[in-house]
């Protein structure tokens, strides 16, 4: 089916009217003199400029209809990927929520186990216990970004802001997977600069799912070596870094990494289990605390440092501290190349998510 241009139109309504002047133009030459070939002259003249009018106007109202039918075959296309989004947005919600309650158990469990709860365990049962912990625990990690994503698209991310610790909050986080870093004996360390920092507004269960997502991949992408989560009051913001001594990140995908569904080429044969939504969905979290998230690394096997930022005098918009936002999924996320403070690093390659 072709698709005509408005320019066209436009150049067949100019020759319309030039036409049209060219006709007048031969009557006013009949009405002052009086000649047998002028009197024939413009009635040629208008009988074969009304044929090819005739002509073009054929042609104009067969382009509006092609153009009506294209239109309407793209507005039906267009409902029909909006049902086929929103059965796919409900099918992961459901899907999800089934996982959850029974990964749930699991866990539970299984920390009783470990813990001693049901008596002494043998030194082979409590390692096969840890795996199935481990195991658990990232596929519950993996429902709950699916989850996250579904919540995005259909506008449901609620958020509720309190005054909240974050040196309690961000500990929390660090202890919740110190069997992770245990398991694979890497040196797991949490260092807060400042005695107490004082509480400020933000959303505990959102923040702590942030750092948890930072903290879980440090110590999956670090073979051996060190982990250290750093919390620190710089005026009035306090920054969170997760900083490991890992596989680092290479200069070429630095840049995309807070994107969805974006993983890196070593990352992939590391752990084949991700779908590549964790940093996306920590971004969108700390966006909507008007916070800002980046991450530094000099290059392969060279370490990556992830950092959160977050203004002590935040507050929320929306009643009773409760923020219900839709982030939508845009493409061309602003990556900011340089430092933290737009200031390049020697050495060293950032990304930041604005």
């Amino acid at each position: 089916m072709r698709v005509f241009s408005s320019d066209r139109i436009f150049y067949n309504k100019k020759w319309i009217w030039i036409g049209s002047i060219v006709s007048i133009g031969c009557l006013f030459l009949f009405v002052f003199f009086d000649n047998f070939i002028l009197l024939a002259l413009p009635i040629v003249v208008v009988l074969l400029f009304g044929f090819w009018i005739s002509r073009l106007i054929n042609v104009e109202v067969k382009q509006d209809e092609e153009i009506n039918i294209l239109n309407k075959n793209v507005f039906q296309a267009g409902r029909k990927l909006n049902k086929l989004d929103r059965a796919k947005s409900e099918f992961i919600t459901i899907a999800s929520h089934q996982l959850r309650t029974p990964l749930t158990s699991i866990k539970g469990f299984t920390s009783l186990l470990l813990d001693g709860t049901y008596g002494d365990i043998s030194p082979q049962i409590k390692e096969v216990a840890e795996k199935i912990y481990l195991s658990n625990d990232r596929l519950s990690k993996l429902v709950e970004d699916l989850l996250n994503v579904a919540r995005i698209e259909a506008g449901d991310f609620v958020f509720r802001f309190e005054k909240n610790s974050i040196e309690e909050t961000a500990k929390e986080a660090f202890d919740s997977l110190a069997i992770q870093a245990k398991a694979k004996k890497i040196d797991f360390h949490f260092l807060s600069l400042q005695s107490s920092i004082q509480p400020f507004c933000f959303d505990k269960m959102k923040i702590k799912e942030a750092l948890i997502n930072l903290i879980d991949n440090a110590i999956k992408y670090t073979p051996s070596g060190k982990v250290t989560v750093l919390v620190e009051e710089r005026g009035k913001k306090v920054r969170i870094s997760v900083v490991d001594t890992g596989i680092g990140i290479a200069r070429e995908e630095i840049h995309y990494v807070f994107e969805k569904f974006q993983r890196g080429i070593d990352v992939q044969s590391i752990h084949t289990e991700e779908i590549g939504m964790g940093l996306y969905v920590c971004g969108k979290i700390i966006k909507a605390h008007e916070g800002r998230i980046w991450v530094e690394s000099e290059g392969k096997n060279r370490g990556s440092r992830f950092i959160i930022e977050l203004k002590k005098d935040f507050e929320p918009t929306g009643s009773e501290n409760e923020r219900k936002i839709r982030v939508e999924f845009d493409e061309s996320s602003t990556i900011d190349r340089g430092g933290p403070f737009g200031q390049k690093t020697l050495g060293l390659e950032s990304a930041e998510l604005n």
